[in-house]
C-alpha cells in the first residue's frame, strides 16, 4: 500500500511539473502573455490615479517587453533600449519617469512581477533612477489549468507624469 501511495504521490508531483514545464504565458507574444496582463493592469492603474499621463517610456527587455504593444487603453508606450537611455534622458525639460518590468519570480509559492516607474535625473553624464515605489501582480499556478492565475495586485507608487 505505501509503495501505492509513494508511486501516485510521485506521478502526480511529476505531472504537475511537466505541465508547468510546458506552459507557454511568458513566451507568447499575444494578451495571454503575464508580462501584457501585468503591464495592462499596470496601465490601467495609471489611467485611473494619473489622468494626465499620456505616454509611458518602458525599457526594453527581450524577455518582459516583447508582448507590449505601442498603445495600452489610452496610453502611448514608447520602448526605450538601454543604449538609448542617457541620450533620451539628456534631454532638457520636465521630470520624465522610466518604467521597468521585472522578471517573473516566485516566493512562498507564489509568482509576481514588479512593474517599477523611477523618476530620472540626468546629472554628470550619468543617469539616476529614483524609486517611487511599485506595482505588483501576484499569480499563482494552476496545475488543472496548466496556467498561472492572477491572484491579487499589491504595491503602489507616487508619481508617474
Amino acid at each position: 500500500m505505501k509503495k501505492f501511495i509513494y508511486t501516485l504521490l510521485i506521478t502526480l508531483l511529476f505531472n504537475c511539473s511537466y505541465a508547468f514545464a510546458q506552459g507557454s504565458d511568458t513566451e507568447s507574444n499575444d494578451s495571454i502573455n503575464v508580462y501584457f496582463q501585468s503591464f495592462e493592469l499596470f496601465c490601467k492603474h495609471v489611467e485611473k490615479y494619473f489622468p494626465d499621463t499620456k505616454q509611458i517610456l518602458l525599457e526594453e527587455n527581450a524577455l518582459t517587453t516583447k508582448a507590449i504593444p505601442s498603445k495600452v487603453g489610452k496610453l502611448e508606450i514608447r520602448l526605450i533600449s538601454q543604449s538609448d537611455l542617457k541620450s533620451e534622458f539628456k534631454k532638457k525639460g520636465s521630470d520624465k519617469y522610466l518604467t521597468k518590468i521585472v522578471p517573473l519570480r516566485m516566493k512562498d509559492g507564489i509568482f509576481f512581477i514588479n512593474i517599477i516607474p523611477f523618476k530620472v535625473a540626468y546629472k554628470k553624464r550619468n543617469l539616476r533612477l529614483i524609486n517611487g515605489g511599485a506595482f505588483v501582480t501576484n499569480y499563482e499556478y494552476d496545475c488543472d489549468k496548466d496556467k498561472l492565475e492572477l491572484k491579487n495586485l499589491d504595491g503602489g507608487f507616487n508619481d508617474i507624469n
